[in-house]
């Protein structure tokens, strides 16, 4: 049983990685509230618009839907 259950966990934390590999985190962009609850349709259009103007990656590069942290 023991056995059982840390080849579970094991199979969780390589899930886990295996979900988090691909992730970009981003910082310095400022959020618009003080209350730091920004809705992700703002965080969103502020990420497209720091990768256009800031890394000149072009429109179309089909992001991902992102999620704050």
């Amino acid at each position: 049983m023991e056995m059982r259950r840390q080849q579970l966990c094991e199979e969780v934390a390589y899930l886990k990685s295996q979900s988090m590999r691909n992730n970009l985190i981003f910082t310095g962009i400022e959020e618009d509230n003080i209350s730091g609850n920004e809705p992700p349709a703002v965080t969103e259009n502020k990420l497209r618009a720091f990768l256009q103007d800031e890394l000149k990656i072009a429109k179309e590069y089909g992001a991902p839907k992102g999620s704050k942290l």
